[in-house]
């Protein structure tokens, strides 16, 4: 899709007049032509070391909240006061 915002815009046509003709919305045809732009970074390869443990589940509450933000470990009083301290 973005080598087909690109082709367009190459012809002098904007992002914004080729977005009705693929179904999108005007910025989503803008991002695309930034990325066709962009040149890709090259992959990076770093060494891990991949250890054997056990699993330690400390007691208490296991809080998730909206946006991902996992707790845990801590007692019902220092969830709160961590997820005050976040807010």
């Amino acid at each position: 899709m973005a080598e087909y915002v690109r082709a367009r815009v190459a012809t002098g046509e904007s992002p914004y007049s080729v977005a009705p003709a693929l179904g999108i919305r005007p910025r989503l045809a803008y991002r695309l032509l930034q990325a066709a732009r962009k040149e890709p970074s090259p992959a990076v390869l770093r060494p891990v070391t991949v250890v054997a443990s056990e699993e330690v589940r400390p007691g208490g509450p296991v809080v998730v909240v909206p946006g991902g933000v996992r707790v845990e470990g801590l007692d019902l009083d220092g969830v709160a006061k961590l997820l005050r301290r976040l807010a």
